[in-house]
């Protein structure tokens, strides 16, 4: 309906109204709600809103580790999603795979192998909805 609707665009727009605001946790609460209305009222779910609100929830966190479940969401989405998965943005997709690398690469310099492992391991997960970008 057009008043659901209006109620998601409302929770994006706060969000963003939230996050200039430098009211981070509010700024992701709103995300989190806009993700579970977005996914769960459709069949099929428009990868592309999506992907651009994941992509705003992960610029908001404030660790790499804190922004780990949010990666742990996004497989989990693209699992659950089957076929439906190759429809996500390639170039979002090859973003959180080298984002995730990165990560973890960086966490194995610092020699915290258990961090550095979980991310690297998360990066090769994702990388698996995207066939033929990665050797």
């Amino acid at each position: 309906s057009s008043q659901e609707a209006v109620g998601i665009q409302s929770l994006l727009a706060m969000s963003k109204i939230a996050g200039r605001a430098s009211h981070r946790r509010l700024a992701l609460h709103c995300l989190q709600s806009y993700l579970r209305c977005f996914v769960g009222a459709r069949g099929s779910v428009d990868f592309l809103k999506v992907a651009a609100a994941y992509r705003e929830m992960l610029a908001l966190h404030s660790s790499r580790n804190e922004s780990f479940e949010t990666f742990e969401g996004i497989l989990q989405l693209l699992n659950l999603a089957g076929e439906d998965a190759a429809t996500y943005p390639k170039d979002e997709l090859a973003w959180l795979v080298s984002t995730a690398w990165n990560y973890g690469a960086n966490f194995y310099r610092l020699q915290q192998y258990r961090w550095g492992v979980k991310w690297l391991g998360k990066s090769l997960e994702l990388a698996k909805f995207c066939p033929g970008v990665f050797p």
